[in-house]
């Protein structure tokens, strides 16, 4: 609990999924109050989808999943998927490598 707001912008997705909880935990115990998280591929799927590539993981997380993570641990959790003026939708497509881009911006509060 060292710093009043900590961020982490598009990196969870380059993680082996099996440190995606204990790299949770870490950045929830650095955090006094509020945890900001940006994803580039979190999607509404019933688990996170690991992809190792040679040099690197990247994987799409699961929102349910990532969602009862937090709630498992008294947080208050908001959601923005949608970014106007861009589109009254989810930003989701391809990026210009051909990989799927669905993004996301998470505000975590931890309970008082």
């Amino acid at each position: 609990a060292n710093f009043d707001i900590v961020l982490a912008s598009r990196v969870l997705e380059y993680i082996p999924i099996e440190n995606l909880a204990p790299a949770l935990e870490e950045l929830l115990r650095v955090a006094k109050k509020t945890l900001i998280i940006n994803f580039f591929l979190e999607k509404d799927i019933p688990d996170h989808v690991g992809a190792q590539l040679p040099q690197y993981c990247r994987n799409t997380i699961s929102r349910s999943k990532l969602k009862d993570f937090f709630l498992e641990r008294n947080c208050a959790v908001s959601i923005t998927d949608i970014y106007k003026p861009f589109s009254d939708n989810k930003i989701e497509y391809m990026d210009r490598f051909g990989n799927p881009l669905s993004l996301s911006s998470w505000v975590i509060e931890k309970p008082s």
